[in-house]
């Protein structure tokens, strides 16, 4: 995944674009929660099970000290599947992407 995040970073570069990770966090319980959820429902096409969560969750790999610098945390532990709303968090995307009212990315 860190070469993955390095791709996705070299790419924003080469069409000098802005770059931002956002990292969603959920608790276990929540994801297993979830998981159930869909399992009960048998509407939903995810093959997401709970041996996919335990892979998910051992491979892992955590955020490099440069990607941290670059990182936007948002909390999903909401009962509804949402994201919790964090103004703060949107904010700091929005800095980082560095959009402004017009619609354009800000390139200076």
């Amino acid at each position: 995944m860190v070469f993955e995040r390095a791709q996705f970073n070299a790419l924003a570069q080469s069409l000098s674009v802005p770059f931002a990770i956002t990292s969603m966090k959920a608790g276990s319980a929540t994801l297993e929660a979830r998981i159930k959820m869909r399992g009960k429902a048998q509407n939903d096409a995810s093959e997401a099970d709970f041996d996919v969560l335990q892979i998910l969750q051992t491979t892992q790999q955590p955020l490099q000290p440069h990607e941290v610098v670059r990182t936007v945390e948002f909390l999903n532990d909401a009962d509804d599947a949402g994201i919790t709303v964090d103004a703060a968090s949107w904010g700091i995307l929005d800095e980082f992407l560095a959009i402004n009212h017009k619609g354009g990315a800000n390139r200076s």
